[in-house]
């Protein structure tokens, strides 16, 4: 990350929201998408809704298994 909102973002996440919120499916989708789009993560995450934002902060949220299928 170059980008000074990206880097923002994610450090504000990372230090005051919570520093796993990158293993929760819309953040890892996250930064799968934005990858190498500078200042696409940072308007990404400042785009999520306020409910998941909140769910992200209190930690309520299930692990995915990778390759699990309905």
């Amino acid at each position: 990350m170059t980008d000074a909102t990206d880097c923002e973002q994610y450090v504000y996440y990372t230090l005051l929201v919570n520093p796993d919120f990158d293993q929760r499916p819309e953040g890892q989708r996250i930064v799968g998408e934005t990858q190498g789009r500078p200042a696409a993560f940072g308007a990404a995450m400042e785009a999520l809704p306020d409910s998941v934002v909140q769910e992200i902060k209190s930690n309520r949220f299930g692990r995915v298994i990778a390759g699990a299928g309905p």
